[in-house]
């Protein structure tokens, strides 16, 4: 099965990570998809549950806020 991270939601998942605000304004110009947001939810078990009722696709892709990522993620295919 290939993923292609073009074919998938992305979620940035945050809490209150110093520089989050900047990740995720990092992401949204690197992004080719819109990006969903989940802020300020508490307990992991909880935040990733509100990250799955955001997700249209079977599959998506979270960010969490203290990650900067690569702006060739998004043209990455995994195999």
């Amino acid at each position: 099965m290939l993923f292609r991270t073009k074919d998938y939601p992305t979620v940035f998942l945050s809490y209150d990570e110093p520089n989050c605000e900047e990740n995720y304004e990092h992401l949204r110009k690197i992004c080719p998809n819109y990006v969903y947001r989940v802020h300020g939810v508490k307990g992991s078990d909880t935040a990733h549950k509100e990250v799955a009722k955001l997700s249209t696709t079977q599959n998506v892709i979270v960010v969490d806020a203290d990650n900067f990522v690569k702006p060739d993620f998004f043209t990455t295919t995994f195999v």
